[in-house]
């Protein structure tokens, strides 16, 4: 009998909402878009009405579009209902309009994340609109790319699920940036940490394999010439691509009678600070170096034009041609930090034991 009363009252509250939203004059609570507008040479431009909401929740102004013209009152007081409903329960403000697929950040996406909202969050959540997200919803979405332990946890990769959380964070708030999408959706999902296994560590005969395939590939308006520099760049000194690309003349110091490379790294979704690089300059890293023109300016980059998501593909593929499926930078990087350990020079190369 109570729930049936509740129901009744929940009816006739909507009906007696409509009617006042209805009412003759200016609506209190949603309003019309002036029909005309003005260029920036003043210009008169007739635009379709549309109505808005037109009120305030917890002391933030509420005026977002209600999707419907002018003739359809209606419409638009059904809509402002239910945006009413939304903010009671702490969902996105206007996210109910339009699915994720249609919604663009606030500030672009770099081409890392476009790839990650490409390829997984899109596929994934894009029929859904920013309220039809819920913690259960995103669960599925991590166990349909990282599965359960034996123990049915849910498990995720760390840094990657960072990243894509990230991106569909951004995605979400670009209806209502005060969102709080942490909060909301993500407190109180429990996983534990899956980490890949790694393979061996390169030797010299492994990477000279790569290097076979890397010079039977054809290079395409100069970029591949220096992506297989930036190969033999990551060999000698262990740096990543981003750091590469940002290599500069004064970078380089001569220190009593030897030239180092000192600069700060690149930040990382995993370091709040920058760490600093510290590596001696080999004289096969030099030789590599002269090749490339000296920027008049000592603080303009060598490869001011490197593309380093595809500098990083080129050189997986050159692994993978060779019969090193799942070799990459990364491991070609971690080549001078292996000799180094053997020779216990890790601190002097800038590098730690872990």
């Amino acid at each position: 009998m109570t729930e049936k009363m509740n129901l009744q009252t929940i009816s006739q509250k909507r009906k007696t909402f409509a009617q006042e939203i209805l009412t003759e004059g200016e609506p209190m609570l949603m309003r019309l878009k002036p029909s005309i507008k003005y260029d920036a040479d003043g210009k008169e431009i007739k635009q379709v009405r549309k109505w808005y909401s037109n009120f305030r929740y917890k002391g933030e102004k509420i005026e977002v579009t209600l999707n419907a013209y002018e003739s359809q009152k209606q419409l638009a007081s059904k809509t402002l209902w239910r945006l009413q409903e939304d903010l009671e329960l702490g969902k996105v403000v206007n996210g109910f309009n339009k699915p994720i697929k249609k919604l663009n950040p606030l500030k672009p996406f770099d081409k890392e994340n476009q790839g990650i909202s490409k390829n997984h969050i899109i596929p994934f959540f894009g029929e859904y609109t920013p309220n039809d997200l819920t913690p259960e919803l995103i669960e599925k979405y991590m166990e349909s790319k990282w599965g359960r332990d034996d123990s049915g946890n849910l498990q995720a990769m760390v840094t990657a699920w960072k990243r894509h959380r990230g991106v569909l964070r951004q995605l979400v708030q670009s209806v209502d940036p005060s969102y709080d999408f942490n909060k909301r959706l993500l407190a109180d999902i429990k996983f534990v940490s899956l980490r890949r296994d790694m393979l061996p560590p390169l030797t010299r005969e492994q990477i000279d394999k790569a290097w076979e395939q890397a010079q039977k590939t054809r290079v395409h308006k100069g970029r591949g010439h220096n992506f297989k520099r930036a190969f033999w760049i990551m060999v000698w000194t262990g740096v990543e691509a981003k750091d590469i690309a940002d290599l500069r003349p004064k970078h380089f110091k001569m220190i009593k009678d030897q030239e180092w490379l000192i600069k700060e790294r690149h930040k990382t979704m995993l370091t709040q600070n920058n760490p600093l690089i510290k590596i001696p300059v080999l004289p096969q890293f030099r030789e590599i170096l002269d090749e490339v023109p000296i920027p008049l300016n000592k603080d303009m980059p060598y490869f001011p034009n490197l593309d380093c998501d595809a500098c990083n593909k080129a050189i997986q593929k050159y692994f993978t041609k060779a019969g090193l499926k799942g070799y990459g930078a990364k491991y070609l990087r971690r080549h001078l930090a292996e000799m180094a350990l053997d020779l216990g020079q890790s601190e002097t190369l800038g590098y730690s034991k872990h």
